[in-house]
């Protein structure tokens, strides 16, 4: 693996900036393998964090939707850091077990998802998919979030569907150093 020989970054050894995002991030038990790694390169390290926690906590695009879409472009990913780290924060959200289930089935159909949940998860497919919206799906996002949600909906697919695993896929990291989850059946053991 890649990431195996480089370091992942504290607080104690890093300085600046970068030293004190993480030890903020230390003290409320956010300090991901990610952003240890990108700790490496203080140029992006602020940056990457400060888009990530404005799409996480800053947002108005509904915490469970925002999930429901990250867990299942997670799903689709044959090696998936991002569906370990985001199943703990489905849970925190209030995505139920059963709910999470059915994503890891790939099966959004029935009640257990409403129907806001599963237009954002067609945005998302289509956006990785075909890398544009037909126009009625555009149009039945903007209606149901307003412009200005769907732009952050937009932002969420692209940054989790698009930044975030090329970093970690360049990075060889499949899984988090640390993780208190099972490793999905679906999801293969590192190389």
């Amino acid at each position: 693996m890649n990431h195996e020989g480089l370091p992942r970054r504290t607080s104690a050894d890093t300085e600046g900036p970068v030293a004190k995002v993480l030890s903020k991030l230390e003290a409320t038990g956010q300090d991901l393998t990610v952003l240890r790694l990108l700790a490496n390169s203080p140029t992006v390290f602020r940056p990457f964090v400060r888009l990530s926690s404005t799409l996480m906590y800053d947002g108005a695009l509904p915490e469970k939707v925002r999930e429901v879409v990250i867990l299942w472009m997670g799903r689709n990913r044959p090696h998936s850091y991002e569906w370990i780290e985001h199943v703990l924060i489905a849970r925190r959200v209030g995505l139920s077990d059963e709910q999470i289930d059915a994503i890891e089935r790939d099966d959004l159909d029935g009640d257990l998802f409403t129907d806001e949940q599963r237009l954002a998860v067609v945005v998302a497919a289509q956006l990785l998919g075909d890398h544009a919206l037909p126009p009625e799906t555009f149009e039945a996002a903007v209606d149901t979030w307003g412009l200005e949600t769907f732009i952050e909906l937009v932002m969420v697919v692209g940054w989790w569907g698009g930044t975030v695993p090329t970093f970690l896929e360049a990075m060889g990291l499949r899984r988090p150093d640390v993780c208190d989850l099972d490793v999905p059946e679906w999801m293969p053991e590192p190389d």
